[in-house]
């Protein structure tokens, strides 16, 4: 709730976010305005702020797919940590 305070922050991922931002995005893209139906979220619908049921903890790390590596300049982070 604090965060959405924030006048430039309209949605909040609460929790375990990997399957939650997906159907986040895929809402988004959608336009279908169907955000309360998108477990582990809070948002703010005019002055009130809505906050979804908590999604299940994720049990198995298997079913996350391996990072796509290729599409990050990881260089970019080594040199935050090497001027630390």
């Amino acid at each position: 709730e604090q965060t959405l305070q924030n006048e430039l922050v309209d949605i909040v991922v609460v929790g375990e976010g990997e399957a939650t931002l997906k159907e986040l995005i895929k809402s988004l893209e959608e336009r279908n305005n169907k955000l309360s139906e998108i477990k582990g979220i809070s948002f703010r619908s005019g002055e009130k702020t809505i906050s979804t049921p908590k999604r299940e903890i994720l049990t198995d790390l298997d079913q996350l797919p391996f990072p796509a590596w290729e599409l990050i300049d990881i260089e970019k982070y080594r040199k935050i940590w090497t001027h630390v």
